[in-house]
């Protein structure tokens, strides 16, 4: 199963919950956000991404050079345990983590305390 689907799913379910005039609202913020981030200017394979080092979860300091030195890594920023969106997304890479390692890639998930 894609992420895809059950951000489908959660978003009509989220948009059922409200007024029609309000939903409507929502899904054309939506449709802008969508249209806006497809002219952002986004990393591509092979650019050179700023160096950093952040607390894990165990308080241990974690260097991005440190962990592409042992392979690929996987970077995603996490706004919070309040973004359904983003809870989404940790469970779609938490159940094709197995994969990842096995292909000697990492994951990184930024957030903020």
């Amino acid at each position: 199963m894609s992420l895809q689907d059950p951000l489908n799913t959660f978003g009509a379910e989220f948009l059922e919950k409200f007024p029609p005039k309000k939903a409507a609202v929502m899904q054309r913020a939506t449709d802008s956000l969508v249209e806006e981030f497809k002219t952002k200017h986004l990393l591509q394979v092979g650019n050179q991404e700023p160096d950093f080092s952040l607390p894990n979860a165990v308080g241990e300091n974690i260097r991005l050079r440190d962990r592409l030195a042992q392979g690929a890594v996987i970077l995603t920023f996490y706004r919070g345990v309040w973004c359904p969106y983003c809870n989404l997304e940790l469970r779609a890479y938490q159940q094709v983590l197995p994969q990842i390692h096995s292909l000697g890639a990492s994951l990184i998930a930024v957030s903020r305390p």
